[in-house]
Parts: structure tokens; C-alpha cells; sequence
């Protein structure tokens, strides 16, 4: 009897000791998954960041068209303004 007293309390210390070495071994493979899933939600942030810088290179090209039309009108009204005050024939 005093036999398995004995085994009784071996398997209750066994048992109080792999629960927790079981906890921290989960623990440190959690740990571990998320290091690994690091780099893909810095390809997923370094994606979104082109993602924005296209649009910010987008709107700085539609700004650039625009003003190149509006440079252009401006142009186009001196040159006729020139040919109003010279009586007809452009200046150069």
C-alpha cells in the first residue's frame, strides 16, 4: 500500500510538472508562429504603403496634366493678346 502511496504522489508531481512545462512549451510555439508571421504583415504594410504612394503618384500626375493644360491655355490667350495689341501679327 505504501507502494502505491508512493506512485500516486510520483504521478501527481509528474502531472504538476508537465502541466506547466506543457504551458510554456505552447507558450514559446505561439511565440515562435508569431515571429515567423512578422515578415508577412510587413509585406502586407510595405504593400499597402506602395499601395499609397501609386495614388499620391497618380494624383501628382493628374495635377501635372492639368496644369500643363492650363499652361497651355495661358499660352495660347497671350499669343492671341500679342496679335490683338500688334495689330494683327504676332510678336516674336
Amino acid at each position: 500500500m505504501t507502494q502505491r502511496i508512493a506512485i500516486r504522489l510520483s504521478r501527481a508531481e509528474r502531472l504538476a510538472t508537465e502541466r506547466p512545462l506543457r504551458a510554456i512549451q505552447v507558450l514559446i510555439l505561439c511565440l515562435f508562429g508569431g515571429l515567423l508571421a512578422l515578415p508577412a504583415l510587413a509585406q502586407d504594410l510595405s504593400k499597402e504603403q506602395m499601395k499609397g504612394l501609386d495614388e499620391q503618384v497618380q494624383e501628382i500626375k493628374s495635377d501635372v496634366l492639368g496644369i500643363s493644360e492650363e499652361l497651355s491655355r495661358l499660352e495660347t490667350s497671350l499669343k492671341n493678346s500679342r496679335v490683338t495689341r500688334c495689330g494683327g501679327t504676332p510678336m516674336s
